[in-house]
This record gives structure tokens, C-alpha cells and sequence, in this order.
């Protein structure tokens, strides 16, 4: 039997929500509302979400990208210049990075993170991880180092 793949955002697409892989069923208000379901072992669940805020899992398969809870389009934006602004480092103080980005909000760049958590969330899922402190207090901020990834052939 021949298999295509399902286009997205129609019924029977796989998509991304806060990090999750769930499944269309059935949209509502001419396509703006998904009904998404979890299927599986201990997966259950079903709610409506914007078609907006929904990312096609097989564009974050493709790109390798890791995907973001709660993925919208700033946040989006914000993750692309984060990970422009740090292609060269290996290390970087969430201070620091928050100021660069304040600073690239100013100038009207990027939009505004919302809190020290929203920019947390961008650096995992840009695959970086929280590996000490630097500083002290008053001045104390966590650093993240890129997550080394294993090279397959």
C-alpha cells in the first residue's frame, strides 16, 4: 500500500506542542483550531490549540532542531539570533546573553523575553545545558555550555 505523508496542518499530521509530539484529528473555525490528541502507553490526552502556535514535527525532525516548549513566533525569532549571537562560543553566563539581548531588543532586533525562564527554555532547546555559576552576589548567574553531540556516519 503507498504511503504519503500528511500535510501540515491537516487531520492525521503530526505536530509539536510544549515539546510533545500529539496528532490532528479535526480542525475547527475554518482551520484556525486543531482538536490534537496523544495517542500510546500512558499518553492519552486531547485539547484545541491554535493552528499558530502548532510546529510540524517533520520540519523539526529535518532540521535537526530540538523543539521548544511553547513555540511561537517571537520565541522563534529570539532562538535564530541566540543561535547566531552564540555559534562561536562553547560557554556563555545567562546574564550576559540576557543583556546582549536586551540590548538587541533596543534596537529593535528581537522582541522582548519575557523572564530569565523563557530564555532558559531557548537554551535547551537549542541544546545547551546549565553547568555552574559564575560570579558572586549579588552578581551570581548560571552558565550554559553547548551539549556535545555524538557524530553518527
Amino acid at each position: 500500500m503507498l504511503h504519503a505523508p500528511i500535510e501540515f496542518p491537516f487531520p492525521g499530521s503530526v505536530v509539536l506542542s510544549k515539546g510533545l509530539r500529539w496528532t490532528i484529528r479535526q480542525l475547527f473555525d475554518n482551520g484556525a483550531t486543531a482538536l490534537i490528541v496523544r495517542e500510546g502507553a500512558g499518553a492519552q490526552g486531547r485539547r484545541r490549540e491554535p493552528v499558530a502556535d502548532l510546529v510540524d514535527a517533520n520540519l523539526v525532525d529535518g532540521d535537526g532542531v530540538l523543539a521548544v516548549k511553547g513555540v511561537g513566533r517571537d520565541t522563534k525569532r529570539l532562538a535564530l539570533h541566540v543561535a547566531h549571537h552564540l555559534r562561536d562560543r562553547n560557554e556563555v553566563a545567562l546574564r550576559d546573553l540576557g543583556h546582549h539581548l536586551a540590548a538587541a531588543h533596543a534596537a529593535g532586533d528581537v522582541p522582548r523575553i519575557r523572564d530569565n525562564y523563557h530564555l532558559v527554555e531557548i537554551m535547551r532547546g537549542l541544546g545547551w545545558h546549565k553547568h555552574g555559576y559564575a560570579g558572586a552576589e549579588p552578581n551570581r548567574s548560571p552558565v550554559y555550555r553547548r551539549t556535545a553531540k555524538a557524530v553518527s556516519e
